[in-house]
């Protein structure tokens, strides 16, 4: 993820969403997860199926959907869009643009 738009989602989850550092942090985590299961395990399957300009274009097509659905996260979002804490202890979760954009960096990291 770029510099820029970690900055503005941890200032969003922090001013608007309420979170503390820590569950910043948390929410950060499945990040670097997601794109060393995608860039290890999958990528280099693709590519052997697909040619590689096709791989690369489906990575870069990803993030930049994600990345502009990332832009759009209204103020009220719902649960599904928007990170909101889950009931109990548990760490709170990742918005699916975010993910899908870590998807996409997966796809790109080949």
């Amino acid at each position: 993820m770029q510099p820029e738009v970690s900055a503005l989602l941890a200032l969003y989850l922090q001013s608007v969403a309420g979170y503390s550092s820590v569950k910043t942090g948390m929410a950060y985590l499945p990040g670097p997860l997601v794109i060393a299961v995608i860039s290890f395990g999958y990528s280099a399957r693709l590519i052997t199926c697909f040619d590689h300009h096709v791989v690369l274009l489906a990575g870069m097509v990803a993030t930049t959907t994600a990345l502009a659905l990332l832009g759009r996260l209204p103020v009220d979002a719902s649960s599904c869009a928007a990170p909101r804490p889950p009931p109990g202890p548990h760490p709170p979760t990742q918005p699916l643009p975010m993910v899908g954009e870590r998807i996409g960096q997966g796809v790109l990291a080949v």
